[in-house]
């Protein structure tokens, strides 16, 4: 199964969430009463085939609401059994309402629109009116209640609801440069609504589609591909928190995903059948009576999880090469000479900066690389026309194109070290554009325990990017200094081979 949140579930032992239910309001499902909603919902489930076990919900301090174990668990027990019928999806909400069914209708009649819209639009338009009626879908109506109630405390966590002052400490980082965009794509959709459901928008503003995307997003796991990729909803297990293990050792993207596995305190499988699917989640180790069941919510940056789902990682910078830094090239800092009718095409075709999204421990990855060949472009001796019989045609390419191989036979050793100067001042105004202070004041400050939650958070940001920054620079001067060393050999400096051979000799 393909997830937003991830497919694993586990638990760090370093916190391992020893919670009393007297302490933290745990309530075991099945023993609620009233019109508590973790009652209703349990029941709602079980009357439909579904089942819950050997599980509460409590209120976890600084997580929100999450999972705990109500008693012993042995590996691979059942805990969680949801059909498709208790699913909130595309499938069930196309016809649940009238205005629902506008949408459907204007989509299908409008191959332009389903284009502008992602796989999540149905389901938030779904929420954004069920979760302020004051009937909810009779049909979900334990399941709506419940959600409810969840999203009044999670959606704060994310930065696009954060007061102002929280979200200018995100400054410079990617966090800030993504927001924009989230709201871009949300503003989209809900362009959509309002020509599809004219009715539906007068009554929810953007603000509020904005507060129901989010909350789908952060809430929803991702349907296989055979069986349509579909956002889905799956009651009490959307409730579990994330963990992951920590690592001992640096990880590539393939070694963190085994990881996960590897780590995974649980799992959810997806059972498919004649008449629909059920999703169950089973326990993957044992666990203490009140241990909190955590689900590792996939491979993700912390800028994205933050986004997402409000929360950071604190040592995914030190095991993982998921940490990117932006690095951006204003047009204004490019070499002039013979090159200003290059300047006047890139501002047409891409604005007054160019950027590239750069890690540190995977380099010379493609981020690096793709940055490093454009600026051999501009620090070249050589001029357009020159240039043209290694193959590049600027008047035939994306400005993404515009790259000189440093196999060129026009390119030398001096406008090689002018290609580094340009990169390295690329990554001095990223350090700049940070909020903040130095790496070692943003360390200083994280070991701060009074650090409210969300500055905790975008100090977490600033840091990671610091620290990667660092490094980048780092790997750069070694680079320098082996392309100094390298001779008639200098072409070669800069290959995986040579930063190995290099490493191996600075041991």
């Amino acid at each position: 199964m393909v997830r937003l949140r991830g497919t694993v579930l586990s638990w760090s032992p370093s916190s391992m969430w020893m919670l009393f239910a007297a302490v933290f309001n745990a309530v075991r499902v099945g023993e609620a009463a009233g019109r508590d909603t973790i009652g209703d919902l349990a029941q709602w489930l079980e009357d439909r085939g579904g089942s819950v076990g050997g599980l509460a919900v409590a209120d976890v301090p600084g997580r929100g609401r999450g999972l705990l174990a109500a008693t012993k668990l042995v590996p691979n027990r059942r805990l969680i059994s949801v059909p498709s019928q208790c699913v909130l999806y595309e499938r069930h909400v196309k016809d649940e309402t009238v205005e629902m069914q506008r949408l459907v209708s204007y989509l299908q009649a409008n191959a332009t629109a389903q284009d502008m819209v992602s796989n999540k639009f149905l389901l938030s338009a779904f929420i954004l009116e069920q979760l302020q009626h004051r009937s909810p879908s009779k049909r979900f109506a334990p399941y709506l209640r419940d959600l409810r109630k969840s999203a009044q405390t999670m959606l704060p966590r994310l930065p696009l609801f954060w007061p102002a002052e929280d979200q200018a400490e995100l400054q410079g980082t990617m966090a800030e440069h993504e927001l924009p965009r989230m709201r871009r794509a949300m503003r989209i959709e809900y362009d959509v609504l309002s020509a599809a459901a004219p009715n539906l928008a007068a009554s929810h503003p953007l603000a509020e589609y904005q507060a129901a995307y989010s909350f789908v997003a952060a809430r929803s796991f991702t349907l296989p591909p055979e069986a349509g990729e579909d956002a889905v909803l799956y009651p009490f297990i959307d409730m579990a928190n994330h963990e992951i293990l920590e690592p001992n050792a640096t990880l590539n993207s393939e070694e963190f995903e085994e990881h996960l596995r590897e780590a995974a305190a649980a799992r959810v499988e997806v059972k498919h059948q004649a008449d629909g699917f059920t999703a169950h989640l089973f326990s993957q180790r044992a666990f203490l009576a009140r241990q909190e069941v955590t689900v590792a919510y996939g491979f993700h940056p912390n800028y994205y999880a933050l986004l997402r789902y409000g929360f950071v990682t604190p040592w995914m910078h030190r095991w993982t090469c998921l940490t990117k830094v932006r690095l951006e090239l204003a047009v204004d800092w490019l070499p002039r000479g013979e090159k200003s009718r290059w300047k006047k095409l890139l501002r047409k075709v891409a604005g007054n900066a160019v950027s590239f999204n750069v890690e540190a421990c995977a380099v010379p990855g493609p981020g690096l690389s793709d940055a490093l060949a454009f600026a051999r472009l501009w620090s070249s001796e050589q001029g357009p026309a020159s240039l043209k019989r290694c193959g590049l045609d600027l008047n035939q390419a994306s400005w993404k194109e515009w790259k000189l191989d440093i196999a060129c036979f026009l390119h030398t050793a001096s406008a090689e070290h002018k290609a580094l100067d340009l990169v390295e001042g690329a990554l001095a105004m990223a350090r700049q554009r940070l909020a903040g202070g130095s790496l070692e004041e943003e360390e200083q400050l994280l070991s701060d325990n009074s650090l409210l939650p969300n500055l905790r958070m975008a100090v977490t940001l600033r840091r990671d990017e610091k620290d990667t920054i660092q490094k980048l620079e780092t790997f750069l001067h070694h680079a320098r200094a082996r392309l100094r060393r390298a001779g008639s050999m200098w072409r070669y400096y800069f290959t995986e081979e040579a930063v190995v051979k290099s490493k191996h000799a600075e041991l």
